[in-house]
């Protein structure tokens, strides 16, 4: 499971019974910062969680992570989707880890030395609907 390559697993692992795969993954954020070299990711999970943490409001119904990539090499980016839905992989290989991610339209690979999950947060769906209609 790609949460054992994590440097914080207890970020999303509290959360759910059985942390799921990485599928069907609607991404909201995809940031290359070249300092790190670093790739940062915003997704939505396609289910919720099992364990909603007390401060959680009651009516959200989407779990969003952010997940930081560190000590990127080999980055690529090939297509591009306005709603991109990717199922990732990630893969550990003798020197570092390999992180594919695809749909349709989109194929992004890279190998990095470090995940690190930045935030786990939940919300309601329906309010970012509205949002990215306006």
């Amino acid at each position: 499971m790609w949460h054992q390559y994590v440097s914080n697993p207890k970020a999303i692992t509290h959360l759910y019974e059985e942390v799921p795969d990485l599928r069907e993954m609607v991404v909201t954020l995809c940031q290359l910062d070249p300092r790190g070299p670093s790739v940062r990711m915003e997704m939505d999970f396609p289910r919720f969680a099992d364990h909603r943490p007390e401060r959680w409001n009651p009516q959200w119904n989407t779990v969003a992570i952010q997940l930081d990539f560190w000590g990127i090499e080999d980055l690529k980016i090939e297509g591009f989707s306005t709603n991109p839905v990717l199922d990732f992989s990630v893969e550990k290989t003798a020197a570092d880890l390999l992180v594919r991610a695809s749909d349709e339209s989109t194929r992004i690979s890279f190998r990095c030395s470090t995940i690190y999950i930045q935030k786990v947060t939940g919300y309601t769906h329906e309010e970012r609907m509205r949002q990215g209609q306006s």
